[in-house]
């Protein structure tokens, strides 16, 4: 999937929020009044038949990353996805020097700059956001002083030092700036430190509720989690098992969501979680990831383990380290594609043998081998490690192959560009009509993307697994619709806006209920069936998420989703 790397500069992270606080909730403008629809209600509960997870669905999702700008708001605790800390001075909002931010391991200020020092920056800024108002509690230990600004205002009557309560100017899509603008005054080395922003109501029992409940209810009807975003697995720099994510980290959107909260989540749901192994993990890495999940994770519960995501795709970091880094050195393959593949498959392996080893339970594991749907070439390579791997290399080998489940992307490429503009006036139909006959079959554009041809790909991966002597199953990694308008096409602030009230369209259920009826299979093959993505706001770069917030209780891909998940239990 070519989505946008998940981990950017972080001037581009307060740009793309600055850009979202402004615009959220609007509609993209355009000289051109296009035909728009009634927006999914807000007000009225979905309730699926079975809300519950049962034994036997096949159908789970990938998880939103816990960072300040996503609308799934998973933690009760809003600082956990805040925006890591601002360097900021009186002329400039951010200075950018990061470098010279005194933190400690766990991302604390321990210190700011005095009044003489060389750097610019004297205080630090942070960056939250709820979709509901009311007040909030910021608890908080040492001593210093914090301000706030944006959205929210400090009571100061009811506020007194490690516990202030501030109150929303608005009833709904609060911003929270908090700035520490002094802290350890006394040089006691009691700076400030483990900060929670709490909404009122979780300040008794966040120690326990760590989980937001709507949250909760949003993502309960699935049967898995894929946690390759909470993990940060894209782009990541983490390698050694002493600097994973921790519990008590001051966020999880620097380095990700701590192990420990993806186990008991997936205890909590009754789910099984699909890990992503970060690229640069070493051997220990993987074996105390393995022991943790072994000692914590529910004994009911099955694991789906994958070495990195999406290898060959060239906008993530992790492919550029294969080729460098990897373990089939230039020597030992010239071509510096197949160099990649080979070492993702060679080190896919180990950490499947690594993980069984220390595991010890491999009716409950899944070693997932990936690959690019769309490149025939990219399987054939990674499924003929029988023939190239170097005698002893492995033990094991993998148990799935993964694909993904994507119809449409060709609506958004810039070939298509100027067809798709020309339905937009309405002059050769219902423009949102055209596009649903173009996803069913690819006849309008004839383009070879459509609910037609995933089946096609379907059945071409299931008979690859039939005939492979190790593989057993056939997953779904990722699906969703991939109208997103890409290599310049998302700059179209109209085609943009058609793209997104598109994804809102009710026949968009009759769609995703065909892409989960094709991916059934009798033969028992195909089985898990990850949707991407849970929960976020369409921007130009994609309608990923079927929830737009999880405040949103039914939208039509999302409804499709759980009732078709309520058909299978019910059978």
């Amino acid at each position: 999937m070519n989505r946008p790397p998940s981990k950017l500069p972080i001037g581009f992270y307060f740009f793309a929020l600055s850009l979202t606080f402004i615009l959220l909730g609007n509609s993209i403008r355009s000289n051109r009044e296009l035909p728009t629809f009634t927006p999914v209600s807000k007000s009225v509960e979905f309730v699926p038949t079975l809300l519950a997870h049962a034994e036997g669905t096949a159908i789970g999702t990938n998880l939103a990353g816990a960072i300040d700008y996503s609308t799934e708001y998973p933690f009760v605790d809003l600082f956990k996805m805040s925006r890591p800390w601002i360097p900021q001075s009186n002329d400039e909002f951010n200075t950018r020097e990061y470098d010279a931010l005194d933190l400690d391991e766990r991302g604390w200020v321990r210190s700011l700059p005095e009044t003489n020092a060389p750097v610019r920056y004297r205080r630090v800024v942070t960056l939250m956001h709820y979709y509901n108002g009311g007040e909030f509690v910021v608890l908080y230990d040492g001593e210093g002083t914090l301000e706030y600004s944006l959205d929210v205002q400090k009571d100061r009557s009811n506020s007194q030092p490690g516990r202030d309560l501030l109150v929303a100017k608005k009833p709904s899509d609060v911003r929270i700036g908090m700035n520490v603008v002094a802290t350890d005054p006394n040089k006691t080395g009691n700076y400030i430190r483990n900060i929670r922003v709490l909404p009122a109501e979780f300040e008794s029992t966040y120690q326990e509720t760590i989980f937001n409940p709507v949250f909760l209810a949003r993502v309960a009807p699935f049967s898995a989690l894929r946690f390759m975003d909470w993990m940060s697995t894209n782009n990541s720099d983490q390698q050694e098992w002493s600097n994973r994510p921790q519990v008590d980290d001051a966020r999880y959107s620097v380095k990700g969501v701590p192990l420990e909260l993806m186990i008991r989540l997936a205890n909590a749901l009754n789910v099984d979680p699909w890990f992503t192994i970060p690229h640069r993990a070493t051997d220990e890495y993987v074996a105390n990831f393995a022991q943790l999940v072994r000692e914590q994770l529910d004994r009911g519960r099955h694991v789906y383990v994958e070495y990195t995501n999406e290898a060959w795709n060239s906008i993530f970091e992790q492919f550029h380290w294969l080729l460098n880094n990897g373990i089939v050195t230039a020597a030992d393959e010239p071509d510096d594609y197949r160099r990649i593949l080979t070492s993702y498959t060679l080190r896919a392996l180990q950490i499947g043998d690594i993980w069984r080893e220390n595991f010890q339970d491999n009716g409950r594991t899944t070693v997932v081998l990936g690959t690019q749907t769309a490149s025939r070439y990219v399987a054939d390579v990674v499924t003929s490690y029988l023939e190239w791997a170097p005698p002893g290399s492995y033990s094991h080998g993998f148990d799935a192959l993964a694909i993904t489940g994507y119809f449409g992307r060709s609506m958004g490429a810039p070939g298509n560009e100027e067809v798709v503009q020309s339905w937009l006036d309405g002059a050769q139909g219902d423009p949102f009509q055209i596009a649903i006959a173009q996803l069913k079959d690819g006849s309008i554009l004839g383009s070879n993307d459509s609910l037609v041809h995933v089946k096609d790909d379907f059945e071409y991966y299931k008979q690859l697994v039939v005939e492979h002597p190790h593989l057993k199953e056939l997953l779904a990694y990722e699906a969703n619709s991939h109208v997103a308008g890409y290599q310049g096409v998302q700059n179209n602030e109209e085609l943009t806006r058609f793209f997104i009230e598109l994804h809102r369209r009710p026949e968009f259920y009759d769609l995703y209920t065909q892409l989960l009826e094709t991916w059934q299979d009798s033969d028992g093959v195909r089985t898990l069936f990850m949707n991407f993505s849970s929960i976020g706001t369409p921007t130009k770069y994609g309608s990923w998420g079927v929830l737009e917030s999880v405040e949103q209780t039914s939208s039509p891909r999302y409804s499709a989703l759980v009732d078709f998940i309520a058909r299978q239990q019910a059978s």
